[in-house]
């Protein structure tokens, strides 16, 4: 399933610029957001994360800059 998840975001980061990193291995994956002059975009990580509670999907940030969503499905 890890590549299956891997696939579908690296997807999402063709269509969302703003994904400026995909990487993980097996379901322990992380989307990394950046601004377009490619600097840490915490706000909009924060945004994916409040975004996806309101539809009942529970997501953690991470990283020194707290602009990275962890994807880890049980």
């Amino acid at each position: 399933m890890g590549p299956v998840l891997m696939s579908g975001l690296r997807k999402l980061q063709e269509e969302h610029p703003g994904i400026g990193d995909v990487r993980g291995l097996g379901l322990m994956v992380a989307a990394e957001f950046t601004s377009p002059q490619g600097e840490p975009w915490t706000e909009r990580a924060k945004a994916v994360i409040k975004a996806a509670m309101s539809n009942g999907l529970l997501l953690l940030t991470c990283g020194p800059w707290d602009n990275t969503v962890r994807w880890i499905p049980p």
